[in-house]
């Protein structure tokens, strides 16, 4: 997503984005961070836009003009960490025919972004907390000490504190790097920008290479805010980019859309009036509230006890129900405790992945995260 301008997920810079409360107050902080010199820690899942935030709060502040220097840890090979964001001297090691210099005395002056952070290992992790504490850093193979004067972010979509406990992070560095952390919400709890992020980049793609597509269908709207993005709006974009490309005429219906998405549409429903208590946030297939459950025959379960006389108090609630009660409230706790990761959830509560998926959307637990994040209660 580094081609993008910084402000292109959260405002658009054709048309602005219909943001949720949750982005408007971290675009807030965005302009605020932009102005003082603080680390930051960026949180969220894999394609949610955290470079393209880094990237608006060096471009916004006095270090815009300066160099940006990026690193994803999790790319990088596991002997050359160091050298990488310290530099090195000739002969410090096989291979190391000339001196070369790290991403932060390259970066000095401006901002680094050491993204997946989580995925760096622990010597360096020693090696980094040095640096912020003295802001100074020494090349491997050398032994003098060079001063750098960088502003730094950090972005992760780990659960930082349950892998200090694991003993996986260093609980110094988090302390150190947590100044301020900024929480950035899956494109699936943010509905209202799934469009008009789709229209930007139709007209990016249909100009950058000369086609003729200019809008969506009404059924690929539906179809495209129904999805659930797991690969947040790094993947829309690549599914737009793809719709326009095999689009002939100005409008992208649904069957330019890739089979995953279209396989969505074909479960979709027309949306009926909601049963008392029965609350949806999002368009697409049917999804039962824990209020209005699923149920698994056309028999209410308090028909088998009518005409034998043991009808069930009104006040009671069926077995059925306060079980799946029990349920929302074990695994929207371990959602919140793990700050929406789902990867991380599923193996706190020891189940499958796709076992917690299929009760999410079976229980419509994404309606009670998405209240959570416009209310900003994302913490157990």
């Amino acid at each position: 997503m580094s081609d993008e301008r910084p402000d292109s997920v959260i405002e658009g810079s054709d048309t602005p984005v219909a943001a949720s409360p949750s982005m408007k107050q971290i675009m807030r902080q965005v302009r605020r961070l932009a102005s003082i010199d603080v680390p930051v820690l960026i949180l969220g899942e894999t394609g949610t836009g955290k470079e393209v935030v880094a990237r608006a709060i060096h471009g916004g502040g006095a270090r815009g003009d300066k160099p940006f220097g990026c690193v994803n840890c999790g790319a990088l090979p596991g002997q050359l960490v160091e050298s990488i964001l310290f530099g090195h001297e000739r002969g410090a090691f096989t291979g190391a025919d000339q001196r070369q210099v790290g991403v932060f005395e390259a970066s000095d002056g401006g901002t680094v972004l050491l993204d997946e952070i989580g995925e760096l290992p622990l010597a360096a992790q020693a090696a980094l907390l040095r640096v912020l504490e003295t802001k100074r850093v020494t090349r491997v193979g050398g032994t003098t000490e060079r001063p750098v004067d960088v502003r730094f972010l950090a972005a992760t979509h780990r659960n930082l504190e349950a892998m200090c406990a694991a003993g996986t992070f260093r609980w110094d560095l988090y302390y150190r790097l947590n100044v301020m952390s900024l929480q950035l919400a899956p494109l699936r709890f943010r509905v209202p920008d799934i469009r008009p992020l789709a229209e930007r980049f139709l007209r990016s793609a249909s100009a950058r290479n000369d086609l003729s597509a200019r809008r969506f269908g009404p059924e690929a709207v539906c179809t495209l805010e129904s999805y659930d993005w797991p690969g947040n709006v790094r993947e829309l974009k690549n599914v737009v980019e793809r719709a326009v490309v095999v689009t002939d005429g100005e409008v992208v219906s649904l069957s330019a859309l890739p089979d995953s998405l279209r396989a969505t549409a074909e479960t979709q429903e027309l949306p009926s009036p909601p049963a008392p208590g029965g609350v949806s946030v999002r368009r697409g297939p049917v999804v039962h509230t824990a209020e209005s459950p699923p149920s698994s025959g056309d028999t209410d379960p308090r028909a088998a006890f009518a005409g034998e006389g043991r009808d069930l108090p009104e006040a009671m609630p069926d077995f059925k129900t306060q079980m799946q009660r029990a349920e929302i409230d074990v695994i929207v706790r371990a959602l919140r405790r793990t700050q929406l990761n789902q990867t991380e959830a599923a193996r706190l509560l020891q189940m499958p992945l796709r076992t917690l998926v299929h009760k999410m959307k079976v229980l419509n637990i994404r309606r009670i995260l998405a209240e959570d994040a416009s209310d900003g209660r994302l913490s157990p």
